[in-house]
């Protein structure tokens, strides 16, 4: 227990005197509005729902079977509008570190406006943001440190902004896009005694494929995504192969595996397994991290330190149309 607390404290040193979460997802392409807000509405149907969580270093031989260092879980709902001129989303996120220790709530609010050529699109997107961050002290031992020299909550707001560009070459679909986040840098300082660190910008960047055919019911969605912040790099790269199994009333059910990987700068962190299944617009995936780094550090802890990632994603139009989403009406968010 006590090579967890000072791992515990590692990671929450700097946060206790300026907050710098990085948010991350390896199935970055089922989290579109935590990855770019120009993503907003940008998608074949009326409304999209999207729920993912990701569980990262459980499993360790200092933890409990329930315990985990770090947890964050989102979920999204968006829909379009001027014929997918104009998106409208809305995301709730939790970020936790420690058990509980550590929290950070965020709400998105994302607006973005595509403009068509053709059947393809570029669109622009802002996301306002607001973040309410709280210390549970009680969990933590600071030695010969005043405690009370911190703070138990820090609000703050914030802007995130992005273009992403989306291309049919016929064969395959493809998304380039780039976003920041924190682009008002504010302050995040659970400790009293100012200082004039801010949280650095995250800039992002990335290219996903998907639908690309390479035999009869065989499909590639490559991808790969790029995040710097302040000092930090963090690269994923790889791809996802579906097999069609069958279709009913013209919706296909698809099978999902894919093989991933996540660098830094110069080292493979992680190898990354991925399970999925879609049941027509309903899309279900579970990824496993294999930490080739971490794990081998038995100075701070001992275990495999399990990292896993679950999605939902599922779009759909209701039967009943509200007066927006009718055809003669000029809100119509379909082409």
């Amino acid at each position: 227990m006590y090579k967890i607390r000072l791992l515990l404290l590692c990671i929450l040193c700097y946060s206790l005197m300026n907050a710098q979460n990085n948010i991350h997802f390896t199935q970055y392409y089922n989290a579109p509005m935590t990855l770019n807000p120009a993503l907003t509405g940008q998608f074949n149907d009326a409304f999209r729902a999207t729920a993912i969580m990701r569980q990262q270093w459980s499993g360790l031989s200092t933890l409990s079977s329930s315990e985990y260092l770090m947890k964050t879980a989102s979920g999204s709902f968006e829909t379009s509008l001027l014929k997918r001129r104009l998106g409208i989303g809305l995301c709730i996120l939790n970020d936790e570190t420690g058990s509980s220790i550590f929290n950070s709530y965020r709400g998105y609010f994302s607006l973005a406006y595509a403009q068509n050529f053709g059947d393809n699109y570029l669109s622009i997107g802002v996301q306002p943001m607001f973040n309410l961050s709280s210390l549970d002290r009680t969990k933590l031992d600071f030695g010969k440190i005043d405690e009370s020299n911190f703070n138990d909550n820090v609000s703050y707001f914030d802007l995130n902004a992005g273009i992403n560009y989306h291309h049919d070459f016929g064969f395959f679909l493809a998304d380039f896009g780039a976003s920041a986040t924190h682009l008002l840098q504010p302050k995040e300082q659970f400790s009293k005694v100012p200082t004039k660190e801010r949280i650095p910008m995250f800039y992002k960047a990335y290219a996903t494929f998907k639908d690309w055919e390479i035999v009869n019911k065989l499909e590639l969605h490559p991808g790969i995504f790029v995040g710097f912040q302040a000092n930090t790099t963090n690269i994923v790269y790889g791809s996802n192969i579906s097999y069609k199994l069958f279709e009913v009333k013209g919706q296909a059910s698809k099978i999902y595996l894919g093989l991933w990987g996540r660098s830094n700068r110069t080292n493979v962190e992680s190898i990354i397994g991925l399970f999925g299944i879609g049941f027509g617009k309903t899309t279900f995936m579970a990824s496993y991290d294999y930490n080739t780094t971490f794990a081998t550090r038995e100075q701070y802890v001992t275990g495999r330190t399990n990292t896993f990632e679950f999605s939902i994603v599922h779009t759909f139009t209701p039967k009943v149309k509200p007066p927006l989403l009718e055809d003669n009406f000029i809100f119509n968010p379909r082409f």
